[in-house]
């Protein structure tokens, strides 16, 4: 290749970063439903010679299940990525704070 040869260059580039995203969805003070999306970011770009390249880089989410049911559950982690502690541990008296352990990470 010679120097003069034209590099693909990006044409377009398009980024976007997410810190927190929550979501709760509650019925009363004892029943709710969260979802959280934590440190997501994204980005696409479109080179010269028409090809693209694209990026994910993803976090942490969970979804605890905290409403109230006639059965006994021990678990409230309805889905999860890798979480800094097991899903057994976080259980441990019904705390589930994971914000928590992701700040002492």
């Amino acid at each position: 290749m010679s120097a003069h040869e034209n590099h693909d260059q990006p044409q377009f580039y398009f980024s976007i970063a997410l810190q927190k995203l929550s979501v709760t969805i509650s019925l009363d003070d004892r029943n709710r439903l969260e979802a959280h999306l934590i440190s997501v970011f994204a980005s696409t770009q479109l080179m010269t010679d028409g090809s693209s390249v694209v990026g994910l880089r993803m976090g942490w989410f969970w979804i605890l299940d905290m409403l109230e049911s006639s059965h006994v559950r021990r678990q409230r982690l309805l889905a999860r990525s890798n979480l800094p502690r097991s899903p057994h541990s976080l259980a441990e008296n019904n705390h589930y704070d994971v914000f928590e352990e992701l700040k002492n990470q």
